[in-house]
């Protein structure tokens, strides 16, 4: 059965990139364009008279910047989604992830390319999928957690794969927390990580997929929230316990033994299933490189990077948790880890900080 169109609005104060923008979305199956806005407030005004399911919506605009339209957007008509279409710039990508973590369904940057035609190549490689994700998840609909579910943790059923969890114990102790997440995330990160108590003595290692520029801005504006020391990861540094660390965007993150303890290591190696940094490379480089197991947790995002570097780990005795899916932006990463049997735990973005705590705080940690 064909899925119906979704409506989508482009905002942008640029006339070259509406046309851009606009030829993208005319490229794009399932989507209809219904029409331009040059800025925040005309942008408003379309909205309420067009309807959109979808807003494709410009970062820095004068007048009504980007997140000034997006809170406009979030508080007079709920059922519309966002994407924001940001800019490379310093503040760009300040502005970006404040749009991320106050509700904007995902942003792609504006390439930086030598002719028109190459940005519209870029940007349709970028949003077609995202664009996809959103057709598809709004056809099914969508609707809040019960606040049963919200609660309480649940096992899941077992995967489809011949790699079913067999009734997991809870590790007495572990080494660190390696946390994977892409499309919705920095949202969710902003419920998790600032709920995360002081005392959480493991290091804990975020794999967020984003572009080169946008990390640093995620992991300072987590860490002015935070107990927790947060921050953008650099090579060669010593894993600390009680520290937040999140792989640059743009570069691998993987974790090496010096001595007696572990540092951080950055590669340029190539994107692995299309995503760089990438979970599974973070995983992977887990794989029995720590004598306690680690704690995983696999939260919204688009595709199943992770799933593979989680199905090496998991043999080294790792705890997995996933979100579930109804809080998801996109359900593609927790699916994954689901169907091969390997989540210990479903839990909503609520429960995820309580129970990395009562995990991380079980016994003393091992040095």
């Amino acid at each position: 059965m064909n899925q119906k169109s979704i409506g989508i609005l482009v905002v942008d104060d640029t006339a070259i990139y509406r046309k851009i923008v606009s030829e993208v979305v005319r490229a794009i199956p399932g989507t209809k364009l219904l029409g331009t806005a040059h800025d925040g407030q005309a942008a408003l005004t379309k909205i309420e008279r067009l309807a959109p399911e979808l807003v494709l919506l410009d970062v820095e605009m004068p007048g009504l910047d980007g997140l000034a339209t997006l809170d406009r957007i979030a508080s007079q008509f709920k059922d519309t989604g966002v994407v924001m279409v940001s800019g490379v710039s310093e503040r760009a990508a300040e502005i970006t992830v404040k749009a991320l973590q106050a509700g904007a369904i995902d942003f792609v940057a504006k390439p930086q390319t030598r002719s028109p035609a190459e940005s519209r190549d870029e940007l349709l490689a970028a949003l077609g999928p995202i664009i996809d994700a959103f057709r598809k998840r709004h056809s099914r609909g969508s609707s809040a957690p019960t606040a049963a579910a919200r609660s309480q943790p649940h096992k899941p059923e077992p995967g489809p794969l011949g790699l079913q969890r067999r009734g997991a114990a809870v590790p007495d102790r572990i080494a660190l927390v390696a946390i994977g997440v892409s499309t919705g995330g920095p949202g969710v990160l902003a419920k998790v990580v600032p709920a995360l108590p002081g005392d959480v003595e493991v290091p804990i290692l975020i794999v967020q997929h984003m572009p080169p520029g946008f990390t640093r801005s995620l992991a300072a504006q987590l860490d002015k929230r935070c107990s927790l020391s947060v921050k953008e990861a650099e090579d060669g540094e010593l894993l600390e316990p009680g520290r937040v660390i999140i792989a640059q965007g743009g570069r691998h993150m993987v974790v090496r033994r010096k001595g007696t303890g572990l540092t951080i290591g950055i590669t340029d190696a190539p994107p692995v299933k299309s995503c760089r940094p990438s979970v599974d490379v973070l995983m992977r480089s887990l794989a029995g490189i720590t004598s306690a197991p680690v704690l995983t947790v696999t939260l919204t995002g688009m595709g199943d990077d992770g799933a593979d570097g989680l199905t090496t780990l998991a043999r080294h005795g790792s705890y997995n948790l996933v979100q579930e899916q109804s809080s998801c932006v996109v359900f593609g990463m927790p699916r994954a880890v689901i169907e091969r049997g390997l989540a210990d735990e479903i839990l909503s973005p609520a429960s995820v900080a309580r129970r990395i705590s009562e995990i991380a705080r079980k016994r003393d940690r091992p040095k």
